[in-house]
């Protein structure tokens, strides 16, 4: 599999007038260009929004059918038109109206904010052009339903230069129409009142605001900080290590005589002795924060219905079923007997045999096995073990997660940074990319690779080789100090990790959460055959399955990349 240099190939090009197909009938684009865009704008953008709606076309397919002067004609007087409600630079309108046409998204004035309205009414994107600030919504949880409702828009996919953006995901509890208020319940006889509020709390790189969480604070007989990894963790986790200082506080004296009854008493020294436990009778952990926990009268924790902590703090929650509402990827469930037979051997702690007998009951003759965790009965009875299971044998973040994931690994990687790359030695940089490889296998659980130089001559960035499981890539490029190369580099690595990422997928484990693309990639490689430059011409071998899916893989890791840096 080669990643091409395009710039430097001989590729026959057809003009792009002849590659446009038309979507609308000569009568509606006559029936556009009847008005003068320059001279009434107001009709010509309804007209166009008419056309939209009765051609089931978006507004990006209707521009690339206009010439390039009609087309530059309406962008300038949408934005004098926008300009006269907010304030806005010309070269952030252009990347508004970017990112609002490849996401068939409107743009609204509304009480001076600038909106991107998507198709459901949803405000995708807010911003303050007077503040410099704004919110993208990346998805939305209601309590009770099994979907959640995302937007199709990434982490980090949308920045603007100046501006303080969050991205954002809403969740609503089951008491989120009474955030602001009061909610009284009575248990054994005594009112409380627990103020139901909004929360904001910065999870997975995202600002979670979840409506209608109960404030146990006042009723909390203790508040507990535990080690900020927590997030990563499982929730009984969270419990022991947070009952463990419970109970050292408790010795050290650090809680007023009374707090707890004589029983409790006794269960907090045998803790601190060296028994674990969750909790200790008539006291609830509630998670309150990434690394915090309130004890919580149990009674009183259970009189009020709402989503946990630790809920929250699942970075799954919010992705399950991202970008796959297809049934395609619907895995039948094992059944109970078959569970049952699973959780025999749980107790062993053998995590071989449990791999074996969990493959042994997925397997599907021909194909490779899937990731363990694939089935939802199973992933529930590995939740206590699975930090210690390999992730080669657990399904893979979606890739909206692994994009974040890489592009933040290659922010923090110092000698990544261009200026210091330019600095250091050919070997030193042979390290680097290394090491960065480590981690992007590290995340997308696969092997990983060996990354070597070699040159290639003009026009070939690199290939990944199956056989020897190894990254080549361009000794030219890597030795090169321009920043073109040092781009190229990059993205030839996670390109060709993809690539990797693939041929895990087809032929060893199917670990990516997508079952349609490994399809797709499965008829690319297996049943039709890669299609390559020589052979098929350089159209075909760009739109084939494997090569589209790790282009757009890398650029978008690219684009995520850069943007953090700037």
């Amino acid at each position: 599999m080669m990643l091409f240099c395009k710039q430097n190939m001989d590729v026959l090009t057809v003009s792009s007038e002849n590659l446009k197909q038309s979507v609308l009938s000569p009568n509606e684009i006559d029936y556009l260009r009847e008005v003068d865009v320059m001279n009434d704008f107001e009709t010509y953008q309804n007209r166009l929004n008419e056309i939209k709606e009765l051609s089931c076309v978006n507004e990006k397919q209707i521009l690339s059918l206009l010439d390039s002067l009609e087309r530059e004609q309406y962008f300038s007087q949408e934005y004098e038109e926008l300009c006269k409600q907010v304030s806005l630079e010309r070269e952030d309108y252009q990347k508004i109206k970017d990112f609002s046409l490849d996401h068939n998204l409107d743009i609204k004035v509304n009480s001076g904010s600038l909106d991107l309205i998507n198709e459901d009414k949803v405000v995708v994107v807010s911003l303050d052009s007077v503040q410099k600030t704004g919110e993208v919504l990346i998805g939305e949880h209601y309590y009770r339903r099994t979907e959640n409702y995302y937007t199709n828009v990434q982490r980090g996919e949308f920045r603007l230069p100046g501006y303080e953006i969050k991205d954002t995901y809403n969740v609503y509890g089951p008491n989120s129409s009474l955030t602001g208020s009061i909610k009284v319940v009575e248990v054994n006889g005594t009112k409380y009142e627990i103020p139901i509020v909004k929360e904001e709390r910065q999870y997975h790189g995202m600002l979670v605001r979840t409506y209608g969480t109960p404030d146990f604070k006042k009723y909390a007989v203790a508040t507990i900080s535990i080690k900020e990894d927590a997030v990563i963790r499982d929730a009984s986790s969270h419990k022991k290590e947070a009952t463990r200082i419970l109970a050292q506080n408790f010795i050290e004296g650090k809680h007023f005589p009374g707090t707890f009854t004589e029983q409790q008493e006794l269960a907090l020294r045998e803790i601190a002795n060296g028994k674990v436990a969750e909790t200790i009778l008539g006291l609830t952990p509630h998670h309150s924060g990434n690394a915090e926990m309130q004890y919580v009268p149990t009674d009183l924790h259970k009189a009020v219905n709402h989503l946990g902590g630790s809920w929250l703090m699942n970075e799954k929650n919010y992705f399950k079923g991202f970008e796959c509402h297809d049934t395609e990827q619907i895995r039948s469930n094992l059944s109970s007997s078959q569970l049952e037979y699973i959780s025999e051997i749980l107790p062993l702690k053998d995590a071989d045999l449990l791999i074996d007998r969990i493959d042994e009951l997925n397997d599907m003759e021909g194909f490779p096995p899937k990731a363990i965790d694939s089935d939802e009965g199973v992933a529930k009875l590995l939740e206590s073990i699975q930090h210690d299971i390999n992730p080669l044998y657990l399904e893979a973040p979606q890739d909206a997660v692994q994009i974040e994931e890489i592009s933040e690994t290659m922010s923090c990687m110092k000698e990544l940074n261009y200026n210091e790359w330019k600095e250091i030695s050919f070997d030193k940089r042979m390290e680097v990319l290394q090491e960065l490889e480590n981690n992007i296998a590290e995340i997308a659980h696969r092997p990983s690779c060996e990354v070597c130089a070699k040159k290639l001559g003009d026009g070939h960035m690199g290939y990944y080789s199956q056989d020897s499981n190894k990254i080549v890539i361009n000794s030219d490029f890597i030795s090169s100090n321009s920043e073109k190369a040092y781009n190229n580099v990059l993205e030839t690595l996670v390109h060709e990790g993809r690539h990797a990422y693939q041929c895990y997928n087809l032929y060893e484990r199917e670990v990516h959460p997508r079952q349609g693309e490994i399809s797709n990639w499965r008829m690319n490689e297996i049943e039709y055959g890669y299609q390559d430059v020589k052979h098929f011409g350089f159209k075909i071998y760009e739109m084939q399955p494997v090569e589209a899916d790790a282009r757009a893989f890398s650029e978008d890791v690219f684009k995520s990349y850069m943007d953090k840096k700037a």
